[in-house]
């Protein structure tokens, strides 16, 4: 009996860790580090495969688990774009644009890519204190076929952190109701360090 006992203990340790062990991709983990993100899991969601598309890559996408409703992530870690510039700079006669200026253009570039060819996508900022970043922004408009597939509507939200890194949260889904009870979820799921 005591031998029972001491497995099920040993069961009942383990199971909390076989539940929760679920790890993010390694090429998504690394993104986030160098990019000094944290990811909070949201536990209505599971992971889903990446779709390969020419509008706006992604790294990591997860979707809820009773409801049409997609998040996918982008993170731009900007160290490597600042050392080639401080390189750049440096040669007579060349002029380059900082990296840590590119984020508004990027999002609005961003926003028309994963946006349908007859919308023209709202673009807002938004309180950049909730991320932990220097600037915040967010887009909507109905969503492009060839990034979003089946899904109807898109929410974009591009975050920035000055010398850092930009990412950016796109939410999918058909139904506008999912949209305000779900991007909480995305809201809440990347926030820089």
């Amino acid at each position: 009996m005591p031998k029972v006992r001491i497995f099920i203990f040993f069961l009942l340790l383990a199971c909390p860790a076989l539940i929760f062990s679920q790890q993010l991709p390694a090429d998504f983990s690394g993104l986030l580090a160098r990019a000094q993100l944290n990811f909070k899991k949201q536990k209505h969601f599971k992971p889903v495969p990446i779709i390969e598309n020419h509008k706006m890559g992604y790294e990591y996408a997860i979707k809820h688990r009773k409801k049409n409703f997609e998040i996918r992530y982008t993170i731009r870690p900007l160290d490597e774009d600042i050392r080639k510039y401080k390189e750049t700079i440096k040669q007579e006669g060349v002029i380059a644009a900082d990296p840590n200026e590119w984020y508004p253009s990027m999002f609005m570039a961003i926003s028309y890519n994963v946006s349908a060819w007859e919308s023209r996508p709202t673009v807002t900022k938004i309180d950049a204190k909730e991320f932990n970043a220097d600037w915040a922004a967010s887009s909507s408009a109905p969503a492009r076929e060839e990034f979003a597939q089946q899904y109807k509507h898109q929410f974009s939200i591009a975050i920035h952190k000055d010398k850092v890194a930009d990412a950016y949260i796109y939410c999918l889904y058909d139904d506008p109701n999912d949209l305000s009870s779900l991007r909480q979820f995305a809201l809440a799921s990347l926030r820089f360090k």
